[in-house]
């Protein structure tokens, strides 16, 4: 009878540990249920900041209109401005699942293409600020590689890296230190491989050892005639980029 009783009760108690466990899980929140309140994450009429997983927010919102992310994309930007590059980049319209604690990034961030839900960006956050790596890819390509860079506490620190949508090959390797631009920079052409930009510290010379070459598609006259005036324009753009300071928890969203 014991065995009979068991076996009847056995479907029951596997649904009810099913349901424990998932009531002890992380909670999940979709963005549109949210709303952001002095820079904090709430579920909609609810008293205390939202912890648990936030999905669907909308880059724009939750990512690119971050300051600690300002100086990343700025680069990113300046970089495809300068080599004439029509980089096929979503970020500012995916859509982004990332985990909250007390109302503020905290966690892993991934960002997907709205339409077709192709990968376009992966980060970290660690207590409302970026954190660890960050990496952008091109959804249009297969999601290759467009970008990666670190980050420390809400401030660039560590490489950064920009590829080619078309080679795939390293077009930017610079770094930074707490924000600053620091050591060597190079750029290079996506087509053709070769070396467009280079700026760092030199062994017996105070100052930057700078080199530019014609990129491809440029007459050779027009590339004498317009060196310096490309060279200033590259310098520019490197350092166009704002030092993003280090992010409190009331900045993690708008």
């Amino acid at each position: 009878m014991k065995t009979i009783i068991k076996a009847l009760l056995a479907p029951c108690m596997s649904v009810a540990a099913a349901l424990v466990l998932a009531a002890c899980g992380p909670s999940t929140l979709d963005f549109r249920n949210a709303e952001v309140v002095n820079g904090k994450i709430f579920r909609a009429g609810a008293d205390k900041p939202y912890s648990g997983n936030l999905t669907n927010a909308p880059a724009r919102a939750a990512i690119v209109g971050r300051k600690d992310y300002a100086a990343y994309h700025q680069t990113l930007s300046n970089v495809y401005s300068s080599l004439g590059i029509l980089a096929d980049i979503y970020t500012a319209v995916a859509m982004c699942n990332v985990h909250v604690e007390h109302g503020v990034l905290d966690g892993k961030a991934v960002c997907r293409a709205t339409a077709d839900q192709l990968l376009s960006d992966e980060m970290s956050f660690d207590k409302g600020a970026l954190d660890g790596r960050i990496r952008t890819y091109f959804p249009r390509n297969g999601s290759k590689l467009a970008a990666e860079a670190q980050f420390d506490n809400g401030v660039l620190d560590g490489d950064m890296t920009m590829y080619g949508p078309e080679s795939g090959r390293k077009i930017l390797q610079m770094s930074f230190k707490q924000g600053k631009v620091h050591g060597k920079q190079e750029i290079v052409d996506d087509e053709t491989g070769k070396l467009v930009f280079r700026e760092g510290p030199g062994r017996r010379r105070a100052r930057p050892l700078f080199t530019w070459h014609r990129p491809a598609g440029v007459p050779r006259q027009d590339g004498r005639r317009d060196q310096g005036r490309h060279r200033g324009k590259l310098r520019r753009l490197l350092r166009q980029a704002p030092r993003s300071p280090r992010v409190e928890d009331g900045q993690a969203a708008r």
